[in-house]
């Protein structure tokens, strides 16, 4: 059974910045991205456990470890869809380009609060 999905809504922005971005340098790359995107949620929704918490060290104290995802490994490994997986949902609390930088990323602090 997939689980539910909750976008929260800096993702939300996030999401909305990346596709201004991609379809002011190329319209096919911004439909591509989200193409990606959804089928990264389907695939984030059946295995919830698979993203790595290879950066959950950075924000302590979240009541389950912080997991990433890439969007796609193949046409965007840098677009890191981050999440927390709750019993009864996943947050997914920001989609990230991480040629941004982690501490852009962490220094949001708020943002990665558990709701």
């Amino acid at each position: 059974m997939a689980a539910l999905l909750v976008l929260r809504p800096r993702a939300d922005q996030d999401i909305d910045d990346l596709i201004g971005w991609l379809t002011a340098e190329s319209p096919r790359s911004a439909v591509a991205f989200l193409d990606a995107l959804e089928a990264a949620f389907e695939r984030l929704a059946m295995f919830p456990d698979s993203g790595s918490i290879r950066h959950a060290a950075w924000v302590p104290g979240l009541p389950v470890p912080l997991r990433f995802l890439p969007v796609s490994p193949a046409h965007f490994p840098r677009l890191l869809i981050y999440y927390l997986h709750f019993e009864t949902h996943i947050d997914v609390i920001r989609v990230w380009d991480a040629s941004r930088g982690l501490e852009a990323l962490f220094e949001s602090g708020g943002d990665l609060a558990a709701n």
